[in-house]
Formats: C-alpha cells, sequence, structure tokens
C-alpha cells in the first residue's frame, strides 16, 4: 500500500470513528473479523478517497507484490498468499531492471 493510501485510510477512519461506522469491528466471539465486516469497511472508505477503480483484491496484488520486493522467493510468497500453482503467482513479480543489476552487485 503506498504511503498515500495508508494516509488517506488512516485519515479516514479516524473520521469514521465519530460516528460509529468502524467503531465496532463485527467479530465471532474472540475470533478474527467476519469478511463481509472488512469488505464493508473497505467499500466505505473507498467511496470516501473516491477511488472508484480500486478493487478489493488489488490489496492482495499489492501485498504480495511487497512481498516480492522484499526478496522473498515464489515458494515463500506462495506458502503466504495460498497460491498453489506457481504459473500464477508469477504475474505479481513485476521484474524490473534496475533490481535485477542490484541484486547481481
Amino acid at each position: 500500500m503506498s504511503s498515500e493510501w495508508s494516509s488517506i485510510v488512516s485519515t479516514l477512519a479516524e473520521d469514521d470513528s465519530s460516528n460509529g461506522a468502524l467503531k465496532t469491528p463485527h467479530k465471532q466471539s474472540d475470533g478474527p473479523l467476519r469478511y463481509a465486516y472488512i469488505r464493508l469497511a473497505f467499500e466505505h472508505l473507498r467511496v470516501r478517497a473516491g477511488m472508484s477503480d480500486l478493487h478489493f483484491h488489488d490489496l492482495r496484488h499489492e501485498a504480495i507484490s511487497r512481498l516480492f520486493e522484499k526478496g522473498l522467493n515464489i515458494v515463500e510468497v506462495s506458502a503466504i498468499s495460498g497460491h498453489r500453482e506457481l504459473k500464477m503467482l508469477q504475474r505479481y513479480t513485476h521484474l524490473r531492471a534496475v533490481d535485477l543489476v542490484a541484486r547481481l552487485g
């Protein structure tokens, strides 16, 4: 997530806490947040930020791309992302010549 988007989300989340829109997460006792709540919160923030072309799946793509940028290999990223086929995961690698040169030293 870019610092710009992170800043927007933080600001909107702070603003929303006053009216309760994001104040009470819908949890199953002490379990994880429900998918529906996360999805609704994302949609609410996306609309408030005026980013109609941003989709929830874009966040997954961004996270996986960042793991590659941090130097994790395809097997490690696959274990984190849950991709079973490496061919599907390759679409996130975005190899850049500058990065390859830097790795070669």
